[in-house]
């Protein structure tokens, strides 16, 4: 690629940025943590640059990031002496445990974070491709007939089904699914730590 091309790209991309940062989710004013602030930003450049996988992936781990910050200053609040490295081992789900253990979730709230859990988290952080692209359908997709030429179009094709479309059909989802997953994600950390 040229750098002229590779310039081209780029050239376009305030124009969509602008447009769309304004269904960006505002961050609490009264939330008084680096880390978490910095990954909040690194999420608003994904997403104005139109990365929305990325979007999604950043925004469940500032959520797990989130919820570990909340029981850390929870214990270090009762003892001291307690160590991040205790709280960095705890995966999501202990994580959500942990947040009703202290008081700071209902039960309802407990499971509905378990469902997104398993729902969403897993899914991208351990990038289920198949599970992502289920229920996505194509409804016109040309198809060339290696044995005639002829091009058919091929109509309401699952997408799951096709190995090939895999990624196209997760770029689809992630963009259908984006903002959803940021209100959901940010509107947590800003009850949990704001």
């Amino acid at each position: 690629m040229s750098l002229s091309s590779f310039s081209s790209c780029f050239a376009t991309l305030p124009k969509i940025a602008a447009e769309i940062i304004g269904n960006f989710p505002p961050i609490s004013e009264k939330l008084a943590n680096a880390s978490v602030k910095s990954l909040y930003e690194e999420i608003r450049e994904c997403y104005a640059l139109g990365l929305f996988g990325a979007t999604i992936t950043l925004s469940v781990i500032l959520l797990e990031l989130s919820f570990k910050y909340k029981i850390y200053n929870e214990r270090k609040r009762n003892d001291p002496s307690a160590r991040w490295e205790e709280i960095e081992k705890l995966d999501f789900a202990a994580s959500i445990k942990n947040l009703k253990t202290l008081g700071k979730i209902t039960e309802s709230e407990k499971k509905q974070l378990d469902r997104f859990n398993i729902d969403i988290r897993n899914t991208y952080i351990h990038y289920n491709l198949q599970k992502l692209v289920n229920g996505v359908f194509v409804e016109k997709m040309p198809m060339v007939d290696t044995a005639t030429g002829e091009v058919k179009n091929l109509e309401n094709v699952d997408v799951a089904k096709h190995p090939y479309l895999w990624f196209s059909g997760k770029k689809f989802r992630d963009k259908k699914e984006v903002n959803g997953i940021l209100q959901f994600c940010i509107g947590w950390m800003n009850k949990i730590l704001g």
